[in-house]
């Protein structure tokens, strides 16, 4: 019996010569900077923030003056009959140049149009912001599960190659008759068995990498930096009112929102700005050849200040209707302020939840990976001494890679919902990547 132990012993010597080397060509933060440039989420969302950012300059344009200038050249032929009864053909060429500008001094609509435009350029760009804190939390899922399922990978190899060791000695010591042949079947079929969940574990690394694939647009296939032996967590997870009353100022989701109420609300002032009158300035200035009915005429020259006046008296009722719409459009965007509102804060006070679970997770899977290391240890005695069996200490090993698992899933989970956390509180910042980044054994 004095052999087992020493192989029992290699587990921890087989999963250390499976885990990868410290040189990874790939972290958090340089996948990140790959996300930002590539994902169509993002992409879309940048696009519809230009377009809303062009209509705002298109309806502050419409508040500026208006200046033209034309210039007309025209050949003209003209008949008549002279006092003999004789047809006669004149040929002249005539000139006109204009310059006109105006400037609107009171257009209630246009007016309220611009500050419609610029509340709703305001809303996309808020909501650019939030799409990308939004696609960064689920780059830090995704990431977070290839760790986790190569971590299994690795772990259930080790316990295959360990098993394999064990299998094989005692079918040693069970051809010199110094070993039952319940052990000997039992230790077979734990072999078996992880061999089948090595093929599983195989699968979902690869179904965990697809998932960063698609989110970067290429294909993912080298290493990924792992979690660091030693991690320290900054984040105060006490209360979460201070969390809830961040978000409630600077969630982007919730301030793309509020954009769009102002927005409706300069939409209806537009819409009632269509009963007021409007008044506008115009200068122009002209000099023409060219008279009545493209007769010649002498050169002159005319200079004109015109103050326009322009008061709505009945529109078939299009006005009415139009503030009918504004008004409910307003309604909408108001009832649906107040109920992203109310599931913002559930949404943080869940994510506080969660995120303080997981941290308490990280202790209570600290201790258990102790005791189930100590548990180990104590199997490893008992079989030196016959107090235990074979399948008794493997049974310790399995507890033992199970512990390692919910530890570092502990972390992972606390990666994600941390970063759930802040992106619903509005302190998503790059900072927060780089912190994050921190936690890995980066090059």
């Amino acid at each position: 019996m004095a052999a087992t132990p020493r192989i029992v012993g290699g587990l921890f010597a087989v999963l250390f010569l499976l885990t990868p080397p410290v040189v990874y060509a790939a972290d958090l933060l340089d996948l990140y900077q790959e996300t930002l440039g590539s994902d169509p989420r993002l992409q879309a969302a940048e696009a519809e923030a230009e377009i809303y950012q062009a209509r705002e300059k298109y309806r502050r344009g419409a508040l500026l003056p208006q200046v033209n200038v034309s210039a007309q050249g025209t050949r003209t032929v003209r008949e008549s009959t002279d006092n003999n009864g004789t047809d006669v053909r004149d040929y002249y060429n005539g000139e006109k140049y204009t310059f006109a500008m105006s400037q609107s001094l009171y257009n209630k609509p246009q007016w309220e149009g611009y500050r419609t435009a610029r509340n709703e350029a305001d809303q996309y760009a808020a909501r650019f912001d939030d799409i990308e804190n939004l696609i960064t939390v689920d780059l830090v899922e995704r990431y977070t599960l290839v760790l986790a399922a190569e971590d299994n990978h690795r772990f259930v190899v080790a316990e295959r190659l360990a098993a394999e060791k064990q299998l094989s000695q005692i079918e040693a010591r069970y051809k010199r008759q110094l070993a039952m042949i319940t052990d000997l079947l039992d230790v077979e079929a734990r072999r078996d068995r992880l061999l089948s969940e090595e093929l599983s574990a195989e699968n979902q690394v690869e179904l965990a990498r697809e998932g960063v694939s698609q989110l970067i647009g290429r294909r993912v296939d080298e290493p990924l930096a792992p979690l660091r032996e030693q991690i320290f967590i900054g984040w105060d997870l006490t209360d979460p009112d201070s969390w809830i009353e961040q978000g409630m100022n600077g969630n982007k989701g919730l301030e793309a929102a509020r954009y769009a109420v102002k927005a409706a609300e300069a939409g209806l002032r537009q819409a009632q700005g269509g009963r007021h009158p409007s008044l506008n300035v115009q200068l122009v200035a002209q000099q023409t050849d060219i008279g009545f009915e493209n007769a010649p005429a002498p050169e002159s020259e005319s200079y004109v200040a015109a103050l326009n006046l322009n008061v709505p008296l009945f529109s078939g009722g299009q006005v009415s209707a139009q503030v009918r719409e504004a008004r409910a459009k307003l309604r909408l965007t108001q009832q649906q302020l107040e109920e992203q509102e109310r599931n913002l804060r559930k949404d943080i006070r869940e994510a506080f939840l969660n995120a303080r679970t997981a941290s308490q997770r990280v202790e209570a899977t600290r201790k258990a990976l102790g005791s189930a290391e100590k548990a180990y240890e104590a199997r490893q005695k008992g079989l030196q001494h016959g107090t235990v069996t074979v399948v008794d200490v493997l049974d310790a090993s399995e507890q033992l890679y199970r512990a390692r698992r919910d530890y570092r899933q502990a972390y992972y989970d606390l990666m994600v919902q941390g970063m759930s956390l802040h992106h619903t509180s509005g302190n998503m910042t790059v900072d927060r990547v780089a912190e994050l980044n921190g936690w890995l054994e980066t090059r």
